[in-house]
């Protein structure tokens, strides 16, 4: 699983773009979002996934308590 996410941060790098994560367990519970480096934002999203970064925001604390592989 873990070589699945290098493969598309690795072909996301320096890729600008929006995304959309959506709650698997509660598909009307989403959250939309752009950065201008989707490879960054990603790995961001999984250290919070995995308790290596504190939340800082009210949607950071909902995806910081989502398993990583969900």
């Amino acid at each position: 699983m873990e070589s699945g996410y290098e493969e598309i941060k690795n072909s996301l790098l320096g890729v600008a773009g929006v995304y959309k994560l959506i709650k698997k367990e509660d598909p009307a519970r989403f959250y939309i979002g752009s950065s201008v480096n989707l490879s960054r934002r990603i790995n961001e999203y999984l250290n919070l996934t995995k308790g290596l970064r504190s939340p800082k925001s009210n949607s950071e604390i909902e995806i910081s308590e989502t398993i990583a592989s969900g």
